[in-house]
């Protein structure tokens, strides 16, 4: 009998998702400040990014992962490429998470998606996400499904990266992004 949480909730699921998000966070890397490189900051349960132009505001029953400050710590730990966590947030029951990846490359959007692909991998359409179109590929692997969603801004690759139970639709959480505009004081 696999061990549960209070909400009955295989931990293995939790597990595992958030395993999957930090070892790609792991390939990735999340690393020093850049030339131009700004980090999110989290407001309540917003998180805006002037240098991206997009904030995104944490769906009733979410959490953050990683507050600014743990963010932070892991930038100043590895200061190899220019690679950075924006955020990491999951739902209260663990079987969702998302994370927002920034990274300085040559590399385009069509080229991260071919790199990714793996056998069973599909590449859907663009989606619209804060006003920027991002590039799609949906890995489905028994009861979840993970996207990751590429476009380009300041020069950098945005990396979207989704764990949903299988066949849940990610619209709903892409519209808690929307574009940011910083308040006039």
């Amino acid at each position: 009998m696999s061990e549960t949480n209070e909400k009955s909730v295989p931990v293995k699921r939790n597990r595992l998702g958030m395993i999957l998000v930090l070892a790609v966070i792991a390939v990735i890397g999340t690393v020093m400040q850049g030339r131009g490189y700004q980090p999110a900051v989290w407001e309540g349960d917003t998180i805006a990014s002037s240098f991206l132009g997009i904030q995104f505001t944490l769906p009733e029953q979410w959490e953050k992962v990683l507050d600014e400050q743990e963010i932070r710590a892991v930038e100043e730990q590895s200061k190899v490429r220019e690679r950075y966590c924006q955020f990491m947030a999951r739902s209260d029951d663990g079987a969702s998470s998302i994370a927002l990846l920034v990274e300085k490359t040559d590399i385009t959007p069509d080229e991260r998606m071919e790199s990714l692909a793996g056998e069973g991998d599909e590449r859907l359409e663009a989606l619209m996400v804060a006003g920027a179109p991002f590039q799609v590929l949906r890995s489905s692997g028994g009861t979840e499904d993970a996207y990751t969603l590429c476009c380009t801004a300041q020069g950098y690759l945005v990396s979207i990266l989704i764990h949903v139970p299988s066949g849940e639709d990610i619209q709903s959480l892409l519209g808690c992004f929307a574009p940011y505009t910083p308040e006039k004081k």
